[in-house]
Order: structure tokens, then sequence, then C-alpha cells
């Protein structure tokens, strides 16, 4: 077990929460409770001490009615379903995972929490547990903090590509992104009366490598097989992913060319785009991941296989038999017979004691929790197989087998994923990572860039325009430099914690946090209220001739 102490990502984090994440998500919770009535206040505190002392340079309109042209009902509901189309398809959840709730209760009763409330916080937590009812709370996490989900993405596309990197070391050269993104969602159980699964990846991959150890590297997973199921239970709807895009890329293309016209655009619109922007992104690292995915892959015994040799490993072999008069490995078809032995009942006999162990199948091998508070599992007993030689292997010259027997040398270790956040069961906190220092930085250096152009698309385009205020005006462009600044200090905070890790920068990002919430919800509230007084060229369609496209006089 590695030493966390020594890696310096998720430091901050690991100091003041310990184990118990679960308490991270319920102050971010706390927090945008909180920061509801503060940004009421401050609100309306600014809107009753303001002064209209703004004059407008063109006609301004309050309600335009439709359908002919772009009349205020019509704007209004392009640009909310576009944002709700967006933040819903994006919405890439893992697997459910109902005894998420019980551990979650443990928590909770480890404060000292009365018994009464545990009970109820934990009915709770399954119910949000439920399909729907976690994309609906996702969702509302996606419409409040855009550029969060970028960094779950960022970080689970970092997470699957090392788990990628990892199984291809083993040998599983079919294996994809797509599995490696599966096995995060803690989407595999095995085929035992116990239902035992895994809760995120690097379990997946702890497990994996022992039993392809045990058959000392003859062992591969059917690919294509788990890929059919996954698909059967991805609820991919390719359809909507598709209207999705061409509602949003057609939206961001209207909005440019009324820029590049000079024409008036709502801050409904501008804000939409931003939404398109971060989408983008989730798209983007989410590419391979399943989507709505409601069960889980049984890794049962037909999905073992033995591994079949790559073409550099046949060209390997046949230079081998050449100079070798008697058979030294193991081929795939002996390993299938006894495979088929072994299903017929064969007792298993261990020839070489010098040999490491090999199980008679990677499902019986029973994964069970090390302690009631902790979700890593560790192998049970194996059996073993009754063996001579094996694929991995060399001669003995100083004692041991017999002349024509052979010695398994197995390969060097590999290295395994690393879990910065021990036993944690939401994502990003349950993700690893080959190189978590890098990973980690990456993702908060983009989320930080990807917040800040956020910002920057809110306050560009509309940091001259005549509000119906002053003081609104001010309001806005306060709400944009927070929007700008505070992603990009928080971002931050991943450089500092390498060398820092005390209480004023923990409480201080929380306070950011909060500041940012408080500014997020300023701006939904303006720009509702921008629809009070807009100017008339919003309600203008744009002319589409073939001035705006390139062509030929």
């Amino acid at each position: 077990m590695m030493n966390l102490d020594k890696i310096r990502a998720g430091r901050l984090l690991r100091r003041f929460l310990g184990q118990k994440y679960e308490l991270f998500i319920l102050w971010l919770f706390i927090g945008g409770v909180a920061s509801v009535p503060i940004a009421a206040i401050i609100f309306a505190v600014a809107i009753n001490g303001g002064y209209k002392n703004l004059t407008f340079p063109s006609p301004r309109l309050h309600f335009v009615p439709g359908p002919k042209g772009r009349g205020t009902l019509n704007l209004i509901s392009v640009c909310m379903s576009t944002i709700f189309t967006c933040v819903y398809v994006s919405v890439h959840g893992d697997v459910p995972d109902a005894s998420k709730a019980e551990a979650f209760a443990r928590t909770l009763t480890s404060y000292s929490v009365p018994s009464f409330i545990v009970t109820f916080i934990k009915k709770v937590y399954t119910f949000i547990e439920n399909p729907t009812c976690k994309r609906i709370l996702f969702m509302l996490f996606n419409v409040i903090a855009p550029e969060l989900v970028v960094l779950v993405a960022a970080l689970e596309l970092s997470s699957a590509y090392d788990g990628l990197r990892f199984m291809r070391k083993c040998k599983q050269r079919k294996w994809s992104m797509t599995l490696a993104f599966f096995a995060d969602m803690g989407g595999f159980e095995l085929d035992d009366e116990n239902h035992s699964h895994f809760q995120n990846g690097r379990e997946f991959l702890e497990w994996f490598e022992g039993c392809w150890r045990s058959y000392h590297g003859d062992l591969e997973l059917d690919v294509e097989r788990i890929k059919i199921e996954i698909d059967d239970r991805s609820k991919a709807n390719i359809v909507l992913k598709l209207a999705t895009l061409l509602q949003a890329g057609w939206l961001f293309v209207v909005t440019l060319v009324r820029f590049a016209n000079k024409i008036p655009v709502s801050e409904l619109e501008v804000t939409t785009c931003a939404y398109i922007f971060c989408t983008a992104f989730t798209y983007l690292f989410w590419l391979s991941k399943p989507y709505n995915v409601g069960t889980r892959v049984v890794l049962r015994e037909s999905l073992f296989l033995p591994r079949s040799l790559s073409p550099k490993e046949q060209k390997a072999k046949s230079k081998q038999a050449k100079g070798n008069s008697t058979p030294s490995t193991i081929t795939s078809e002996a390993a299938r017979n006894a495979h088929d032995d072994e299903e017929k009942g064969v007792d298993a006999i261990v020839q070489d004691s010098n040999s490491p162990v090999l199980t008679t199948s990677p499902i019986r091998p029973r994964l069970s929790p090390q302690d009631s508070s902790s979700s890593h599992f560790r192998f049970s007993t194996f059996s073993t197989y009754s063996i001579q030689t094996l694929s991995h292997s060399k001669d003995v010259t100083d004692g041991g087998p017999g002349e024509n027997e052979k010695q398994v040398v197995l390969e060097p270790s590999i290295k395994l994923p690393i879990m910065i956040y021990p036993n944690a069961r939401f994502t990003p906190f349950n993700r690893s990572y080959l190189h978590p220092e890098i990973s980690w930085l990456l993702a908060c250096i983009l989320t930080g860039a990807v917040g800040g152009l956020v910002g920057v698309i809110h306050a560009a385009p509309l940091w001259k325009t005549p509000f119906i205020d002053s003081t609104v005006l001010w309001m806005w462009r306060a709400s944009c430099i927070v929007q700008v600044t505070m992603p990009v200090l928080i971002a931050f905070v991943s450089f500092v914690e390498w060398i820092y890790t005390g209480g004023p920068l923990f409480f201080a990002a929380l306070f950011m946090a909060l500041v940012y919430g408080i500014a997020r919800l300023i701006l939904f509230a303006l720009i509702w209220l921008s629809f009070w007084s807009l100017p008339a060229g919003v309600y203008t369609d744009v002319d589409w001739t073939w001035s705006e496209f390139p062509h030929w006089h």
C-alpha cells in the first residue's frame, strides 16, 4: 500500500476529511442552500437602492408576442429547452449502488448522530440513489456549476485511460476505453451467491491482475461479448443526442452571426452559449463512457478465455518450437482442455511446489470485504491445477524440476493505479490514476480555464450593454468578474496544497465556493430581470442571405 502522505494531489481534502468524503458533498450542499438567501438579500438591497440614470441609445421593449417572429416566449423556450437538453444528455452517471446508503449511515453513526436521524437520512439517501432522482440532482448540479462537471468528466477520462493502460500491460489487447469507463463505474460483479461487485475500477483491476497472474498470463476476457452486454444495458438515445447537438449548434451559430452583424443579443442567449461551451467538453471527455446504465455485467466463467497470442508472440513461439524438440509451453488448446477437465470435476494436484498457485476458475475466488468499514476486496483460498509446464517459463539449471520440466517465472509487477481518496464512493473521488499528481493538477487547470472562459463569455459581449439601471449593470459586471476569477483561484489551490495544507487554505476554498454560488444565483436573477427591458433589436430576426456565407461573385 502506497503512503498517501507522499502524494501531493488532493492532500487538502484528505487532511480535513480523512476518509469521510461524503462530508465534502454535504458541505457543498449546505453552502449551496445558504447562498440562496444571501443572494436574495444582496439582490433585493441592490435593486431597491439603485438609481436609474442610464440613457438608452435604442428603443426598449418589455414583452413581444409571437409566434411570427422572435417573441419573448419563443426566445425563452428555445434557450431553456437547449439548456435542458444539454444538461440532461450530458449526464453520464455511474451504475447505481444501494450499498452506498449503508456506508453513508455508518459514516453518520461514527459522529454519534441520533439513530432516528440516521434512519431518516438513510431512507433519503436510498431514494436519491434511484437513477431518476440521481439524474435530476446531477442536472441541478450541472446547472449551478457546469465547470465542475467538466472537472468530473476530465478526472474520469484520466482514470479510464490509466485503467486501459494497465489492462494493456496485462496483455488485454482488445480492452477499450468503454470497458475501462464501465469498470470505473462499478459495472462488474461476480457470478457467486453473494453477487459480489466492484465499487470502483481499482478493485476490478486488482482482482483481475490476481486472476491473470494465477493463470500465468494465459487468460483474457471475452471483450466482444462484454461489449454486447454493455450496449444492451446502455440506454443511449442516439436520436436525442443528435437532436441536442443540432439544436445547440444552431443556436450557437445564430448567436455568433448576430454578434458579427452587431444585432443585440439577450442575456439568456449568452448564458445558453456558455452551457453549450461546457457541454462540448463533457461530451468530448465522456464520448466513450456508457450512458445511463442501470445494471451490472456478471463476469461468468464463459467470459474468460485462454489468451490469444499476438503476431509478435506467435513469431517468437514458432522460433522457439523450431529450436526445441520437447514441448515446453501450454498451448491455448491445452488450456481449453484443462478448463474442460475442471468443469468435469477433475481434482487438481500440484506437481511443482515451486510454481505459483493457479485457480481452477477466475470466478471461484470469492471477494469479501477486509473489514466492515472497508470497500476493498481480497482473494480467498485458491484451488489449483495440475500443471508441469507453463507459457512464461525458463530452463532450470541448478536443481528443481526434472530435465524436461520448466520453472515458472512471473513477469515483473505491474503498477496499479493509485486511489488518492481511499474508500471513496462518489465520483470523482473514487477514481484512481497511475500518476495522480499530474492527472489531478491538469484536470484542475483545465477546469479553471473553462470556468474563466465561461465568465468571459458572460462578460465580454454584454460589458457595455445598458441594463434597466446602473446598479443592475454593475451587479452583472461584478458577477461576471467572480465567474472569471473564482474558478481560476480554486484551481490555484491545487498548486498551493503541494506545499501548504493549513486550515486557512481549506476554509478559503469553501468561502470561494460560497461566493461563486452567490454570484451564480445573482446572475440567474439578472437574466430574468433583463426581460423587463430589452433592446428592440433583440427581437429582430437574422437576415439569412447568401452574403452571410463565402461564395463566388
